[in-house]
């Protein structure tokens, strides 16, 4: 993510996003048969924020992030034994964030946030099957997956 201050009190900034993913399972089954999958994933992502600090002291600092997270993925799924699949689909995410920045030196601080509260839009599609699925979701998360850190300067 790159910010910049526009106040003492407010960062406007945006971040960029990619992931990828790939497993490979194989599972034995009856008459020595074996059955192998494999999955890949990917995604990109732009993530446009705007985030306002306030100090606990002269090292410390809390912060809430309302941010837009908007991504596309791709994901293919392959086994031996059915067909193969692709899925294609994006994800609109619009929330806060809450966090906390602590100064390390004059200019480089550590950060991290836990959790978000917001609305979620997610379309996929089924290239072979033709099928489309979308889903509306309001999200409150203190979960570990949402354990975020960074450096700043």
């Amino acid at each position: 993510m790159i910010g910049y201050t526009l106040s003492n009190n407010v960062t406007a900034g945006l971040g960029l996003s990619y992931s990828t993913s790939n497993r490979s399972s194989t599972y034995k089954r009856e008459l020595n048969e074996n059955l192998t999958s494999k999955f890949k994933n990917e995604s990109i992502g732009v993530i446009p924020f705007i985030r306002a600090y306030k100090a606990v002291g002269s090292r410390l600092g809390l912060y809430l992030q309302g941010e837009v997270n908007y991504s596309k993925y791709w994901s293919e799924n392959s086994s031996s034994d059915s067909l193969d699949s692709t899925n294609n689909g994006e994800v609109l995410f619009v929330g806060l964030r809450p966090g906390i920045t602590f100064f390390i030196a004059r200019k480089f601080a550590l950060e991290a946030s836990l959790g978000s509260l917001g609305y979620s839009k997610q379309k996929r599609e089924t290239e072979e099957s033709e099928l489309y699925s979308e889903s509306d979701s309001f999200i409150f998360s203190l979960n570990s997956s949402d354990l975020l850190f960074g450096l700043a300067y």
